[in-house]
């Protein structure tokens, strides 16, 4: 028996098989049978279905084992090329950027390094600059620092009041150094999104670049991302570290298998494996009690049944990377989700795609062939189907391959 060519299955080709060219391992992801990596295409096409009848908001979900796409799904007409809205996984993205700096000596030792080393231009005195002198670049990056939540975090008077100072700030990196500090900075826990333009700052300062231009030199152009976008710049060039970058699925998807294979993309060692290791070590707890920390270096800790355990770059409204290292496996999912967002994202996992992998060990990819052709046809009809989305959508959380808004150019000083 001849034994089928690997395939992806992709709304966007809209077919039911698909037999695709050698990929070049920068620019595209390796397809394979599902059963061929431990997968069982019933529960994916279970999905699928799930996702056609519920209809809700999810725009894709891609999943890969060993580095290979086994689901590529996207629904509404959106296509491979169209960038999303990711929220907060910018927060986990400019934590790479962080390493990539790490890596080339260009900032310190994050354990160590003090928030008081960056220039005195960027604090309003001299007394505001000595508060930070123990404040680390991991303090930061636990989110241990600054009391400075706003809307939606904190949707009180004060909370817009501050979200409106910061979006008109004319350098956020200067206004997050004058917030106040939460209680016991390095201890406690605060979440907000002014805290990553500290980081931001620190690399800007340390590179002499932008955010993003740094990230797309030193990741996103040696991975092939395409389309990639950070929205909300403000006014002296600085990115908005704490949200704003627009990516492609795929693209996220090709973060997660970065992180899983240690920094390595290819033959080339992208971040130090040391960096991912620190990564993948929380420092914090975000809550009060007993119990491990689940949080640090701007990325989460998940647990989900049957031992499953996430590295997570999250973002709100439905948006996040999974990266399951004792299963193998990424999950890249983004949505326009407005409530029970947890609940949704997790079902996707715990009632689809936990339930492939303990039912694909074993199986052959000559069992399930109608399975898949089925599925493939599934796909294509999510795909084929109006975008999803509320009654009066903000633009940017529209997936598109066209950039948003015109980059304000950053000069260093």
């Amino acid at each position: 028996m001849v034994r089928p060519a690997p395939l992806v299955l992709c709304l966007s080709l809209g077919v039911a098989a698909v037999a695709r060219a050698a990929p070049d391992p920068a620019r595209d992801l390796p397809a394979a049978i599902p059963e061929d990596e431990g997968f069982d295409s019933q529960k994916l096409l279970e999905l699928a279905r799930w996702l056609r009848d519920s209809q809700v908001p999810i725009y894709s979900v891609l999943v890969s084992h060993g580095g290979k796409l086994v689901l590529e799904l996207y629904t509404g007409q959106v296509q491979r090329d169209d960038a999303h809205y990711v929220m907060s996984v910018s927060k986990s993205v400019l934590s790479a950027g962080i390493g990539a700096a790490v890596d080339r000596g260009l900032v310190g030792n994050p354990d160590t390094l003090s928030v008081a080393d960056l220039p005195a231009r960027l604090f309003k005195d001299q007394a505001t600059r000595e508060r930070f002198r123990p404040i680390t670049l991991k303090h930061v990056m636990g989110m241990s620092v600054l009391d400075a939540r706003t809307g939606p975090h904190d949707p009180s008077p004060a909370g817009q009041a501050r979200l409106h100072a910061f979006w008109t700030a004319r350098n956020r990196v200067v206004f997050a150094l004058a917030q106040p500090f939460i209680d016991q900075p390095g201890t406690r826990f605060q979440y907000n999104d002014v805290n990553p333009l500290i980081a931001t700052g620190i690399l800007v300062e340390a590179t002499r670049m932008a955010a993003f231009d740094f990230l797309d030199q030193a990741l996103f152009q040696p991975m092939g991302f395409r389309n990639a976008e950070w929205m909300h710049v403000d006014a002296s060039g600085v990115d908005n570290g704490g949200y704003g970058l627009r990516l492609r699925p795929l693209d996220m998807q090709k973060l997660g298998i970065l992180y899983l294979r240690g920094g390595r993309w290819g033959s080339r060692q992208l971040l130090s494996k040391s960096w991912v290791e620190r990564s993948f070590t929380p420092c914090i707890k975000t809550y009060e009690g007993p119990g491990e920390p689940n949080y640090g270096w701007y990325w989460w800790t998940r647990w989900f049944p049957s031992g499953w355990k996430a590295l997570a770059a999250e973002g709100w409204k439905g948006q996040v990377i999974w990266i399951f290292p004792a299963q193998d496996v990424v999950v890249t999912i983004t949505s326009y989700l407005e409530k029970e967002e947890a609940a949704t994202l997790r079902r996707v996992l715990t009632d689809f795609l936990i339930p492939a992998v303990e039912r694909g060990r074993g199986r052959k990819a000559s069992q399930d062939a109608e399975t898949r052709q089925e599925l493939a046809a599934t796909l294509a009809a999510l795909q084929r189907e109006p975008l999803r989305h509320p009654p009066h959508p903000e633009p940017r959380m529209l997936p598109s391959p066209k950039a948003r808004e015109k980059r304000t150019r950053f000069r260093p000083r």
